[in-house]
């Protein structure tokens, strides 16, 4: 897996820009250097509160430190995440939900656009407007996969996928 770095804002890139790049950028894993614990548990109280799902709840924690600037990256520490897999180790199939899919997707993408107005005072300015905020919900499915399996299901297809490392 390629090295992810923490994304620094260039010379010349306006604040909503560089915004986005770091939303756009983030991983789940990102959590874990969160030491400030306080603001931690109570962002992660807000998000089981208000997004009914553990899929993607990484990315909504992360959400307000990430679009308010308030998490810087370092060089100076490397955090690695593995899976270990062995040739033979079966994995784990299941049948893809285009509507349960696009019901997370979209509880996401909610909760994104009631966070926004306390994140940064002008969300569209602010590089938050909802077409962003429809590309970074991703986080929890990308839409094509969503397409993909609504389309299988039209041909009468069972959609099946094995669960990746990073779906």
């Amino acid at each position: 897996q390629p090295l992810v770095r923490f994304p620094k804002r260039r010379g010349w890139e306006p604040e909503a820009l560089y915004r986005m790049r770091l939303l756009r950028n983030a991983r789940a894993t990102w959590i874990y250097g969160i030491f400030r614990t306080a603001a931690l548990k109570a962002e992660l109280a807000r998000v089981l509160e208000g997004y009914p799902h553990t899929n993607g709840f990484d990315h909504l924690v992360l959400f307000p430190f990430l679009a308010a600037f308030k998490v810087v990256g370092t060089e100076k520490t490397t955090f690695y995440q593995d899976f270990v897999e062995h040739p033979g180790d079966p994995q784990k199939k299941h049948v893809l939900d285009p509507h349960m899919m696009q019901t997370l997707r979209q509880d996401f993408l909610d909760y994104c656009v009631r966070r926004r107005a306390d994140l940064v005072p002008d969300g569209m300015a602010g590089g938050l407007s909802r077409a962003f905020l429809w590309l970074y919900a991703d986080k929890t499915y990308r839409w094509v996969k969503i397409m993909n399996a609504r389309f299988r299901l039209m041909l009468g297809e069972r959609p099946v996928a094995a669960t990746k490392k990073y779906d």
